[in-house]
C-alpha cells in the first residue's frame, strides 16, 4: 500500500530478513529502496515482537530517511512474518512515500503437498493494518484448492472466495457478497509449517461505504 502525492496504490513490498532494509516495487520505474536501517526489537504480549527500524543514507549530510514500524515474528534472529507501517522521505523536506505492508515467505512446496494430501482446512484470523478495527478471517483448503474469507468492521462486512494456485490465491467475482460492487482480494499462505500465516490485500468498492484498500497479516488459528 503506497501513499504519496495524495494517491494510494497497491505495490510489492520486500523486507530484509534482518530488518536492515526494504524495497517497494523492485525493478520498476516506481522502485523505492530504503536507506540502511537499524532495527530495534521489543517483546509484545501476544508472542510477537515490535520492530522499530530507522535509517539515514548519510549521517553527516542526510538526504533520505527511511523507517519501518512493525509487528514481526522471528526464528533464530530471522524475520519470518511482518506487517504494518513503512515510510521513505527526503530528509530535508519530509516529502516522500509511506504506506502499510504485510510480508512473509511463501510456504514450501513440501508443505503444500502435505496439506493437499491431507485435505486440511486452515483458518487464519487477525486485524487489518490500515484499519485495525477490521478483523479478517480466511479459510484455505489446499486439497480442493479453494478459499473463503470474511472481513468484519463496526461499519461494514463483506465476503469473498476463490481459487488457490500453489501458495497464492485470488478472488472470484462470483463469490463476493452482494454488497461488493467491484474489486479484488489477493494473497498468499506464508511462513514455516509451525508458524503459518496469510498475507493479503483488499481493494473493493462496497455499497454505502465506497472504496476500501487495506492489507493484513493473519496468523493461523491454533
Amino acid at each position: 500500500d503506497v501513499s504519496g502525492d495524495g494517491e494510494t496504490t497497491l505495490g510489492r513490498f520486500e523486507l530484509a530478513p534482518d530488518g536492515t532494509s526494504f524495497v517497494v516495487n523492485a525493478g520498476t520505474d516506481s522502485e523505492i529502496q530504503s536507506a540502511p536501517l537499524t532495527a530495534i526489537f521489543s517483546d509484545r504480549p501476544d508472542g510477537a515482537e515490535n520492530m522499530r527500524a530507522l535509517g539515514l543514507d548519510d549521517a553527516a549530510n542526510p538526504q533520505q530517511v527511511s523507517q519501518v514500524l512493525a509487528r514481526v515474528l522471528r526464528q533464530d534472529g530471522t524475520i519470518e512474518l511482518s506487517a504494518d507501517i513503512w515510510g521513505d522521505a527526503n530528509a530535508q523536506t519530509g516529502e516522500g512515500n509511506r504506506g502499510f505492508f504485510t510480508w512473509g515467505t511463501a510456504i514450501t512446496e513440501a508443505d503444500i503437498d502435505s496439506l493437499s494430501a491431507a485435505g486440511t482446512t486452515l483458518t487464519f484470523t487477525g486485524p487489518m493494518s490500515v484499519d485495525n478495527s477490521t478483523v479478517a478471517t480466511i479459510s484455505t483448503t489446499l486439497g480442493q484448492n479453494v478459499w473463503t474469507g470474511q472481513w468484519n468492521n463496526p461499519n461494514y462486512s463483506f465476503d469473498a472466495g476463490g481459487r488457490i494456485e500453489g501458495a497464492s490465491f485470488g478472488s472470484d467475482p462470483s463469490q463476493f457478497s452482494s454488497n461488493v460492487q467491484s474489486g479484488f482480494v489477493e494473497g498468499a499462505i506464508v511462513g514455516p509449517s509451525n508458524r503459518r500465516a496469510v498475507t493479503h490485500a483488499i481493494d473493493v468498492e462496497l455499497d454505502g461505504i465506497g472504496r476500501l484498500q487495506d492489507v493484513g497479516l493473519l496468523l493461523q488459528n491454533p
